[in-house]
């Protein structure tokens, strides 16, 4: 079993060869998972044909609301175990025991509850809104804007190797949740810690706390230009 992300919430980075990694490991008998939460919200077209067993991700990635997203192959869910069970799943009851739906249930076997209906609308909503915002998205020109702006800051040390939706970065005497809060009086939101990746960031890289910059399909060059602007006061 394998799971991996096809972009990664530190730097962005794409994992450009993910449908020849599959392939190679589904020859072999394997299984892959891909976690593509911070992929289908900028590089969706990453993840065509590729025929991975599952992809997981979190609507909220997409625009949407908060909703657990998950696409899994038929002939795969038959090995999944579900660790919670409740509503759709329980097919009966007894004073000993409970039985769940079988696997020609596959749309019931990973919902313990009722389906979260208003969120499930909004989601189709804002994939109908990612498919035209993506042809005319400046996502990669914005990315290489503040990439090259970061690179030329005295005390900031970026973690990107190149530009990327998302480029996280640290500063010599600044603290990253202080940036943060600074940026976010502004209305400038971004992220400021580990980023659910605390282990490889702290103990294995012995990085101090980052400041992530994400970039979205909504954002303006007027945008830029005020992130630009006020990171320019808080490091002088």
């Amino acid at each position: 079993m394998v799971v991996v992300n096809a972009a990664s919430n530190i730097d962005g980075r794409r994992l450009e060869n993910i449908k020849k990694l599959v392939k190679k490991i589904k020859k072999q008998g394997g299984f892959v998972i891909i976690d593509a939460a911070q992929a289908l919200g900028s590089s969706y077209e990453l993840l065509q044909k590729v025929p991975a067993d599952a992809i997981v991700s979190s609507a909220h990635k997409m625009y949407s609301a908060s909703l657990g997203i998950m696409v899994v192959r038929k002939d795969f869910a038959k090995f999944v175990k579900t660790s919670f069970v409740g509503g759709g799943m329980v097919s009966g009851v007894s004073k000993e025991s409970y039985e769940v739906l079988d696997g020609e249930h596959i749309h019931a076997l990973f919902e313990p509850g009722l389906q979260a209906w208003g969120e499930i609308i909004a989601l189709k909503t804002a994939i109908n809104w990612l498919k035209k915002q993506k042809k005319t998205s400046q996502i990669d020109k914005f990315a290489d804007e503040i990439f090259e702006f970061l690179n030329t800051q005295k005390g900031v040390h970026v973690i990107n190797k190149k530009p990327a939706p998302v480029i996280s970065f640290y500063h010599d005497e600044l603290d990253a949740h202080l940036i943060a809060q600074a940026l976010s009086d502004e209305g400038i939101m971004v992220r400021s810690g580990y980023f659910c990746a605390h282990y490889y960031l702290k103990e294995v890289r012995k990085l101090p706390h980052l400041v992530r910059i994400s970039i979205g399909l909504h954002n303006t060059e007027a945008d830029v230009a005020k992130l630009k602007e006020v990171l320019e006061r808080i490091f002088s």
